[in-house]
């Protein structure tokens, strides 16, 4: 139901051009501070478009995960979710920085490179909401899908470095120039 409630007031957000900190207040606090602050942060300079649909997505699906992990067993569970929530965000302002790269950039061998490494980091994306809502359906801590959290982490993390590279080297100037 909040997981509804998020998407419908992120759908305003998106038809009015507002940022998350300005509809932050109406809603209730999903994720510790600290994440809360980090989706608001990442939120409020992305702009509408691919990386920010993929990060609603994902919040979206950890959210309700995330409340799910009750007990001493799942603390770590929590915070997996916690931390895929925060590397996605960073991931996702790196995938909308590449999306600005590709559009401003002349060299079509870097624009090319910079579209692989693009569709390679938003394929990441629905990879991890997939596992998201795999280990939901599994309803089990300690199931086969618990351990992919903190795989997606790790990936989603070095896909993010990864871009981060890939952005300088697009705004480096090229051969052509």
């Amino acid at each position: 139901m909040l997981s509804l409630y998020l998407l419908g007031l992120l759908a305003l957000a998106a038809q009015t051009r507002l940022r998350l900190p300005a509809i932050r207040t109406s809603r209730a606090a999903a994720f510790p501070a600290t994440v809360e602050r980090t989706m608001a942060a990442a939120f409020g300079r992305l702009p509408l478009g691919t990386a920010r649909d993929l990060l609603v997505r994902l919040v979206a699906a950890a959210e309700p995960l995330y409340h799910d992990q009750g007990g001493q067993s799942s603390r770590r569970g929590r915070r997996d979710v916690e931390k895929l929530v925060a590397v996605a965000c960073r991931a996702a302002e790196g995938l909308a920085d590449l999306e600005r790269g590709i559009e401003a950039a002349s060299d079509e061998a870097k624009i090319a490179q910079a579209r692989v490494l693009r569709d390679g980091l938003a394929a990441r994306f629905r990879h991890a909401i997939a596992g998201l809502h795999q280990l939901r359906a599994e309803v089990v801590d300690a199931g086969p899908a618990a351990s992919e959290i903190a795989r997606l982490v790790a990936a989603l993390d070095e896909d993010a470095e990864a871009y981060a590279a890939a952005r300088r080297e697009l705004a480096a100037p090229g051969p052509h120039s």
